[in-house]
């Protein structure tokens, strides 16, 4: 089994070095061990280059012999998305909060459509019963003048 990683280090990558693991994650003569190493620096790896990888040989054919492929993708994913610095993490909870207004705005828009509705059937109710107060009162004094 491929023995787990720490988070690997960006700066200590190269552009030679994500070719490589390109070449060899869709080198057909690769070994599968080979494989689930490259995959596991990879997961490990929070670079777009390494997301952009895994991603490609998730759609290879010999993507199913890396069984665990999914989880190294979130797992890169996830440290990818890590803030690193005081100023990221203010970004990401500015982006966290931006995220939480629009959701605030879609549930605000939801109950507005619902309001919406009722009035309508509200004002249709009135119109009901405006005509039937009126008939009402045309049947009254029709028979108070029999």
């Amino acid at each position: 089994m491929t023995e787990h990683k720490d988070i690997q280090n960006p700066k200590e990558f190269s552009d030679k070095d994500y070719k490589e693991f390109h070449y060899k994650l869709m080198d057909e003569y690769t070994s599968t061990e080979e494989l689930k190493e490259i995959c596991m620096t990879l997961a490990h790896l929070p670079t777009i280059n390494a997301k952009n990888i895994l991603n490609e040989f998730k759609n290879s054919e010999r993507a199913d012999e890396v069984e665990w492929l999914d989880i190294a993708m979130d797992e890169n994913e996830f440290l990818l998305m890590t803030p690193e610095n005081e100023e990221e993490e203010r970004d990401y909870m500015a982006l966290e909060l931006i995220k939480d207004i629009h959701q605030e705005i879609f549930e605000l828009d939801e109950q507005i459509d619902e309001l919406r509705d009722t009035i309508a059937k509200n004002k249709i109710r009135v119109e009901a019963y405006k005509q039937l107060s009126s008939e009402c009162e045309v049947k009254k004094d029709i028979k108070n003048l029999e």
